[in-house]
């Protein structure tokens, strides 16, 4: 039973990993189109008028999911967009869209330093986030709670943070090739069945269980929109859990 766990999760591992080779294929392709005269796409970075981006933290905290191996650099690093930032480790996903209600224009100038007002997707190495200190909000601006982007090139993407009194610009290596193309791989359809639960309270109660395998696996049940979620856990010693969902 578990080397037929273990072959399972080596089949799911191995084929997002050729989804993800796939993906980087297919940009390889694009890109020598581009180098041809006529190509479908540019390599010319260029600023997007139509969308503007600042960065909170929790846009940095994705950092956290990217791969820890350094032999794919572009699923080590973390995806920026205008709208969102994402990163992967072959295993989990996370995306999270940009703050709403923030413009780059409004982003305090400070030492000559200004935010950009948009640029083409780009990946820098997660580690170089940790480098990004986010000042607390200050004379009642919580805009000083984001992240700017102040300069992008082919090489480099500079970061801005300010207190007002100064600018602080971190700076991370640009790295080479595309993100996934992980669009793709969420679900299509309706969903088998929604649930709305405290995100805390069930960290709490995995962090426990995953406990009580050497895997870390840990089976849900769901029941129905209004029943509690049921989780277990365990090969010898065994555990079971349940929490109630949030009402909306």
């Amino acid at each position: 039973m578990k080397d037929r766990r273990k072959a399972d999760t080596n089949r799911s591992v191995g084929s997002w990993l050729l989804i993800v080779r796939r993906s980087q294929e297919r940009v390889r392709t694009n890109e020598e189109l581009s180098s041809r005269p006529g190509g479908r796409t540019s390599r010319k970075l260029t600023e997007n008028k139509k969308t503007s981006m600042l960065y909170n933290s929790l846009n940095l905290e994705v950092a956290k999911i990217a791969s820890k191996s350094e032999m794919r650099p572009e699923i080590a690093g973390v995806f920026f967009k205008n709208n969102l930032t994402a990163a992967t480790d072959g295993f989990r996903l996370l995306e999270i869209t940009t703050p709403v209600g923030v413009k780059p224009e409004e982003f305090p100038v400070v030492d000559g330093a200004a935010a950009m007002r948009g640029c083409q997707p780009f990946i820098v190495p997660a580690r170089s986030l940790r480098e990004i200190k986010i000042p607390k909000a200050k004379n009642g601006l919580p805009i000083l709670q984001n992240v700017a982007i102040k300069y992008l090139d082919d090489k480099r993407a500079e970061f801005l943070t300010t207190d007002l009194e100064t600018a602080k610009i971190t700076t991370a290596r640009r790295v080479e090739g595309k993100f996934p193309d992980y669009e793709q791989l969420w679900p299509a359809g309706a969903p088998a069945a929604e649930v709305v639960i405290n995100g805390e309270l069930l960290a709490e109660l995995l962090g426990i269980m995953a406990k009580l395998d050497r895997t870390g696996a840990v089976k849900f049940k769901f029941y129905g929109k209004d029943k509690p979620v049921v989780v277990e856990a365990g090969e010898t010693q065994k555990g079971r859990g349940m929490i109630m969902p949030i009402r909306e």
